[in-house]
């Protein structure tokens, strides 16, 4: 998670179309998590009582055709139940709807990275993207984080763009300081943004995302005998 006081809304991704339309809802309600996030930003935090059954979770209204596969992926955590991805193929918000299974899974940071082939959606188009959260038994004290929903073509390849001029136009005190890089990039149709790591004593971690050519790193303290 990010832990600034601030933050990039020019990275901000894209909103669900509906906040929130949840079958058999009981008590669930959802929230913007601050405190725990895949790739910096926030969550979505689903809590409440998880009755029995299926309680389909309508989240983006699409028009994405699709060609030659491709993957939806679904990141998540939840201390219960399962979730499973549903999109339909007709444009209706009722009919042509499809679970999706036997997705790829890995972890990440605590988080499950869930990768469902789309290829047995070939030629259709997905009109709506959903998740079922569903349960045998009643889940009392749900809860449940969602990092992040993406589709990405076949065979996936993004173009690296090309990074020159990288600076640091400030420098840091005795002890501590804060940090202005800025370059200079080649702009691609493929560009989303930028992840900007630093490196010190302790590793590398993640401070923030961009999508321009200059980034501030507020409050940032020497460890030990560092001398840069």
């Amino acid at each position: 998670k990010a832990v600034q006081d601030w933050n990039n809304t020019g990275v901000q991704s894209i909103l669900p179309t509906w906040r929130w339309w949840i079958e058999n809802r009981g008590d669930l309600a959802v929230a913007v998590n601050w405190d725990d996030a895949y790739m910096l930003g926030s969550s979505y935090k689903i809590t409440g009582t998880l009755s029995a059954g299926d309680h389909l979770m309508r989240l983006y209204k699409t028009m994405i055709p699709v060609t030659g596969g491709g993957t939806l992926r679904v990141v998540y955590k939840a201390n219960g139940g399962s979730i499973e991805p549903v999109v339909a193929t007709q444009s209706s918000v009722t009919e042509g709807q499809g679970t999706l299974s036997n997705p790829v899974v890995a972890t990440k940071n605590g988080w499950t990275v869930a990768d469902y082939d789309l290829s047995s959606l070939n030629g259709e188009t997905i009109y709506m993207i959903a998740l079922n959260l569903k349960a045998g038994a009643v889940v009392s004290g749900y809860e449940a984080l969602l990092g992040q929903i993406a589709l990405y073509p076949a065979s996936y390849s993004p173009e690296a763009v090309t990074v020159d001029n990288l600076k640091v136009t400030n420098s840091l005190g005795m002890t501590e300081g804060n940090i202005r890089v800025t370059w200079d990039y080649t702009y691609n149709n493929d560009f989303e943004h930028f992840d900007v790591y630093m490196t010190d004593s302790e590793g590398t971690k993640l401070v923030g995302q961009t999508r321009g050519e200059g980034f501030y790193i507020p409050e940032v303290k020497k460890s030990g005998n560092e001398t840069s």
